[in-house]
């Protein structure tokens, strides 16, 4: 008799390491672009004009939303999806 662990329960635990390996990335990532990204932040709201745009469209069936704000040097750009289908 084997004693190595089922497949399936190997498996579980390699996406499980994937899992947090992605989440630490993300964190890093975060941690690193945060400085830019008040940087620009900052910009934006000191700019004396913007332009700003809203776009609406369907993703998968459901809401999408892109908003856009345009500064003097930066832009920032926010996706949101509804999560209720719509029809």
């Amino acid at each position: 008799m084997s004693t190595a662990e089922p497949k399936s329960k190997r498996k579980r635990g390699v996406q499980a390491g994937h899992v947090k390996r992605i989440s630490r990335l993300q964190s890093v990532g975060r941690k690193a672009l945060e400085a830019g990204c008040n940087d620009i932040v900052a910009d934006v709201r000191l700019s004396a004009a913007l332009n700003i745009d809203e776009t609406g469209c369907r993703q998968n069936g459901s809401k999408a939303w892109l908003w856009t704000v345009v500064g003097r040097l930066a832009m920032i750009s926010v996706a949101s999806w509804s999560l209720i289908p719509q029809n």
